[in-house]
Order: C-alpha cells, then structure tokens, then sequence
C-alpha cells in the first residue's frame, strides 16, 4: 500500500483553461443593425451580443472574472492557453496601427489572468492583410513577441520573433516528468494564406518542430501541442480544407511520428467544438486534435471557454461553459462534461475513436454531439449528408483521404 502510495503521488495533474477566437468588436452598439455587424442602424442587437455580431466588451470583460474566480482555490499551476484571433471579422481595409491595437486589447485582456501561465499565439485574423503570414512578416512577429514577452522565456522570444512559434515548459517540479507546450504558427500553412502556397516548410517550422519533438523524446518529457489552425476541414464551411495539402499531410505525419510523448493537440480556429483523429498511414499512431468553441459569436455560437483535466499525460475529460446570449445579462454557465455527456472513460487516442465509431450508429449521439459543436445555440439542424461528412472529418483529416464525403 505505501509503494502503491507513492507511485500515485507522482503522476502529474493538472488544468489548462483554453479561450479562443475572441474577435472582440469595441465598436459593438447595443440596439444597432445586425446586418451591419452590429455597429450602425437601428436594430435587434443586444447589450450582451448578437448571433451575428463579434464579441461584445461586456462578455470580453467577463471572462477573466469567471476564470479567476474558478481557479481561485487551486494549489497547482494555473495555466492559459490562448489560440489566438483578437481582431473583429468583416473589417474591410485596416492598417498597422489598428493590428497593434488589436494586439495590444489581447495583452490588456490576458494580464487580467491573476498569476496564470498564459500560452499565447498569433490567429489567421491577426495579421495585416489577414491570413497573411511568412518570413515577410516579421515586423508582426516581433511586435507580438514584445507584446507577449512577460509570460515567455528568452528562447520562446526568440523563436516567436522568427515565425511566431515556440516552446515552454509548463509543468516539471520535483518528482514529476516535465510537460511541454509547442506552440504552431499553422496559420503559416493556411489554404487563405496565398504567401506560402507553393512552399514546402515556410520560416522551417517543419525543421524546428522535428528537432524539438527528437530533444523531448530523448529526454523523455512529454508534450502539449497547440495552434491556432489543426488539420482537417471545416463542418461550417461545407467541409473545406483548412491546409494546403502539402502542410496537412506533412503535419499529421510529424505529428503522430512522436505519439509516444504527445499528450495531445489543442487548437481553436472554426469556432466549432468537434476533433480530429490523427493517425498515421499505417493507423498504428494516433494523436487526437482538441478545437475548442469560440468566444465570439459570429455564425450562431454561444460564447464558449473549456477547461481540460489532465492526469496521467492522458487528457481525462474537459468542461465546457458558455454564456446564453439570449439572457439580458451575462452568465457564465456549465455546459456539459465531456467524458459523463459522451459516457467515456477519458478523452484518450482509442476513447475518441470509439465515440465517433458509436455515432455511426447512433444518429441521437450525433446529434447532441452535432448541437455543442454548434455552441448550443439551437439554431441548425444535421441531415444525412450532415451526419456522414461531419464523421469523415472526425476520422479522415487528411486531405487525400476524401473519398467518405458525400456531395
């Protein structure tokens, strides 16, 4: 009893609250047109947000409130990941100086995370234009690393600085094995980003990322990877690729190469909750791509944080909560768990491809799987071809494995 004792008092455990696509809008008007993106006109815009309006300062505001508070009692490391895209959507024309405005909002906004460990990166939407990212960019690069420079050490700066990717350690005192964050700047290899269609491995992130996983590996540490974009396609966008095929392929292929020490991918991007299941060719390795729901509204989402619970270097379940934008106020509530909701174990490689095999066949698991993906807002509804693509995109994230879509 007393070995078994000690054993369980060294395997790591821990929380990582994830915020993406904030989107925030400081030129939201209350009572404003929602076909103006809720900035002009006279209309049914509310005070909290509109489902088709970016987020509002009162639900921004909101969030380091509820977060703190949930955290306030925690004795283990608190930590943040951030996935990035502060700048509000339909912007039209936009300079630089209105880029670092936006990134000088996240700062104001992650500086409210009361003694955090924040994991920042940089979304399609923050560039200038956006969804233009290279080597050509390093002015953004550079003024986003300053701006991020109080929560990363000198050799993440240093890497943010090149390409707006790194690593840090986010776990590893004592006893305990240290755990990893690679941050991915995959918006690099964004099917929008007409800068680097016709490369192979834009400012070596490919390079970098393959020396850094065999550095782990021989050390024996394991690793978290996030980015703003994961593999795969989009469900709200007729399932469009979100790679250009080269970047897809090659990151699923690096990615699963080092499964033995990847707890798992955590990403944001579509704004949808739903995953991906990574696998190799041979299907022997499997990482899982966690996207998270947004904090933005846009497009019918309730706005959205998760709160993942790690043990074990196994991802054992998340939480979900979300603000009703239906309410006069905002009220953050618990959506669901994911392991109790889904009747899972854990959240593990062979746990999330049995939840996808079972919604095969059991079209009521889609379907209260197909309403959170879609930020419980009630307001779409799945047909067959819906039920069938939605899968393929769970299963085949791979551009060249297309064939299980219907069109």
């Amino acid at each position: 009893m007393i070995i078994i004792t000690l054993l369980i008092s060294i395997v790591s455990s821990y929380q990582i609250w994830q915020v993406t696509d904030v989107h925030f809008d400081g030129n939201y008007k209350e009572g404003s047109d929602p076909n103006t993106v809720c900035r002009s006109g006279e209309g049914t815009a509310r005070k909290i947000g509109d489902y088709s309006c970016d987020t509002t300062d009162y639900v921004l505001k909101s969030v380091p409130k509820f977060i703190n508070y949930q955290s306030s009692d925690k004795k283990h490391n608190k930590i943040l990941i951030y996935n990035g895209d502060i700048l509000p959507r339909k912007l039209g024309e936009y300079d630089e100086m209105y880029l670092k405005e936006g990134l000088d909002n996240a700062t104001k906004f992650l500086k409210e995370f009361n003694r955090f460990e924040i994991i920042p990166m940089l979304g399609n939407h923050d560039a200038l234009p956006e969804n233009y990212q290279d080597e050509s960019k390093s002015s953004l690069f550079r003024y986003a690393a300053k701006k991020y420079s109080r929560w990363l050490p000198q050799s993440a700066l240093e890497t943010f600085k090149r390409g707006g990717y790194y690593t840090k350690e986010i776990l590893g005192t004592g006893e305990e094995e240290k755990t990893y964050v690679v941050v991915l700047n995959t918006v690099l290899y964004y099917t929008f980003n007409k800068l680097t269609e016709n490369d192979t491995d834009p400012i070596e992130q490919f390079k970098w990322f393959k020396e850094t996983m065999d550095k782990y590996t021989e050390e024996n540490k394991k690793v978290i990877v996030a980015a703003h974009i994961c593999p795969g396609v989009s469900e709200r966008y007729n399932w469009s690729e979100q790679m250009y095929n080269q970047y897809d392929d090659k990151l699923i292929d690096l990615i699963t190469q080092y499964s033995n020490i990847t707890i798992g991918m955590i990403c944001g991007h579509l704004h949808l909750d739903t995953y991906r299941i990574m696998q190799s060719k041979d299907k022997k390795k499997t990482v899982i791509g966690y996207l998270s729901p947004s904090l933005d509204t846009y497009l019918g989402i309730n706005p959205s944080i998760r709160l993942y619970d790690i043990k074990g270097n196994i991802i054992q379940s998340y939480i979900n909560y979300y603000v009703d934008l239906n309410k006069t106020d905002v009220q953050w509530k618990f959506n669901y768990n994911a392991t109790q909701e889904y009747n899972l174990n854990d959240l593990s490689p062979n746990s999330m491809i049995s939840l996808a095999q079972r919604m095969h066949s059991n079209r009521t698991l889609h379907d209260i799987w197909y309403e959170h993906m879609r930020g419980d807002s009630h307001m779409y509804r799945c047909d067959d071809k819906c039920w069938n693509n939605n899968l393929c995109a769970l299963e085949h994230p791979r551009n060249s494995e297309k064939d299980c879509y219907k069109w």
